[in-house]
């Protein structure tokens, strides 16, 4: 890998890293709609899409897309799975589980996808499958 690809990439997380921890502040201060609003127009300057391009997606339909014809690569799902896996939990806060369960079924989805790219076993991803597992079984 290039230098400048690894200097884009390493942006690119510093950046996830910056929307996240904004996430978390409006989640704590009760500000769901805030975070909604900010995840959203993150999403869309990250990989140039809204959520609810990615969430209209069957989710055969959206693991085919992964499989198939996804163009930023494990970093690019890397920064969808995070960013759908936060707006899970936003519209879980904001009383709607059906959109919520939606969301972390195309995490679920995306993790697998890297899962059999790369092949190896993530801890992290493991603890939080037991949690949207749980959440989708409970909100079905």
């Amino acid at each position: 890998m290039g230098i400048q690809r690894r200097d884009f990439l390493v942006r690119q997380f510093e950046e996830l890293g910056r929307v996240i921890a904004a996430l978390l502040g409006f989640r704590e201060k009760g500000e769901s709609e805030r975070a909604l609003h900010y995840a959203t127009d993150s999403l869309k300057g990250m990989l140039d899409n809204d959520p609810d391009y990615y969430l209209s997606f069957s989710d055969d339909e959206f693991r085919k897309n992964l499989q198939e014809l996804w163009k930023p690569g494990i970093a690019g799902m890397e920064i969808l799975s995070e960013m759908l896996y936060q707006l899970g939990w936003i519209y879980d806060d904001l009383g709607k589980p059906e959109i919520a369960s939606n969301c972390f079924r195309k995490v679920k989805i995306t993790w697998e996808v890297l899962e059999e790219d790369q092949g190896t076993f993530n801890m992290e991803r493991n603890m939080k499958l037991e949690v949207l597992d749980k959440y989708i079984s409970n909100h079905a």
